[in-house]
């Protein structure tokens, strides 16, 4: 898990090696000389690396902190790419790593490695002014880049496949200007926005050449930062609500009904500060959340559906600074 420590801006990385095993947290812009993160980190493993990309304060270039391997050390680089401070994504398609981002004109660019070895390249895509902020999935063939236009319109730029010419198309809805999330299930493909009365809402791909389609989800009134993930047939969607609690909504499989619950009220997880981020491993859905009353890192687990949700204070557990939200 990457966070970006609230005091100095560092780059802080706090992993668990086992289950089972303790929480070890370590600060990557001394170990590894990252500049000071704008934003929020995002992470991807390829190739047998894992690359943490970020958006550095001092001069907002898009930087890569790498790790070739376990028990290496961790290296840092400058992309070159300027863009505003937020947080980039990410896609791993056809042996290209590309890391999304926004210019300060709001336009969406790429910058990619067409392979290890290659130079880093960057280019703009098409489409209308947007928010800084994108979310990116691949789905049958396509790459599909989402974010929301400065009016307020979920807008999708996609690739159909390498060699062909990026494409921008309005998707309709209406949804306030933060990071959409979005996954694959089923066949489908799902994004997930808020109005600006704080409605969730999902719209979504039953498959290519079909329509797509909005519709509102359930659930108390929420802020414009979500982040969803897939797990067990599950899909699970995770947000703040307008008063910090914890929420996730999900749907148990197609036909049914989506359903909402309060993961403040059970298992406790405290009041929370920006946006969860959610990762399932080893059978676990973990979810990462900054806590509005101090910043202490908070982990919200669940190891196998049916089981109880249990929270757990990694500041205090391992150690890991408090984190800007």
């Amino acid at each position: 898990m990457f966070t970006v420590n609230a005091a100095d801006g560092h780059l802080q990385e706090s992993f668990l090696a086992r289950l089972g095993g303790e929480w070890v947290t370590q600060d990557l812009s001394v170990a590894a000389g990252t500049p000071s993160v704008a934003g929020q980190p995002i992470a991807v493993v390829h190739d047998g690396y894992t690359s943490v990309f970020t958006v550095n304060a001092s001069n907002g270039h898009l930087q890569e902190t790498f790790l070739a391997r376990v028990g290496g050390a961790w290296v840092t680089q400058d992309l070159g790419a300027v863009a505003v401070g937020q947080t980039p994504s990410v896609s791993v398609h056809d042996g290209f790593v590309s890391v999304f981002t926004v210019t300060s004109a709001g336009q969406i660019q790429e910058t990619y490695l067409s392979r290890l070895g290659a130079a880093w390249v960057t280019q703009p895509l098409p489409g209308g002014v947007v928010a800084p902020y994108t979310s990116v999935v691949t789905h049958d063939g396509y790459v599909s880049v989402f974010a929301v236009t400065t009016g307020g319109r979920v807008q999708e730029t996609f690739l159909a496949s390498i060699g062909v010419a990026w494409v921008s198309q309005d998707l309709g809805a209406a949804a306030v200007a933060q990071a959409p999330s979005v996954v694959t299930h089923d066949g489908y493909v799902s994004v997930f926005t808020v109005t600006a009365a704080g409605q969730l809402q999902e719209t979504y791909l039953a498959r290519i050449g079909a329509p797509w389609v909005t519709q509102s989800l359930p659930g108390s009134a929420v802020k414009p930062a979500t982040s969803a993930v897939v797990h067990d047939g599950y899909v699970s969607v995770f947000a703040a609500t307008t008063g910090g609690r914890l929420q996730e909504t999900f749907l148990s499989g197609l036909g049914t009904a989506w359903v909402a619950q309060d993961l403040t009220a059970n298992p406790g997880t405290p009041l929370m500060a920006g946006r969860p981020v959610t990762v399932t491993h080893d059978g676990y859905t973990s979810v990462f959340t900054i806590n509005a009353t101090g910043g202490h890192v908070q982990e919200t687990y669940l190891p196998r559906i049916g089981a109880a949700w249990t929270t757990q204070d990694l500041t205090t557990t391992a150690g890991t600074p408090a984190a800007k939200p």
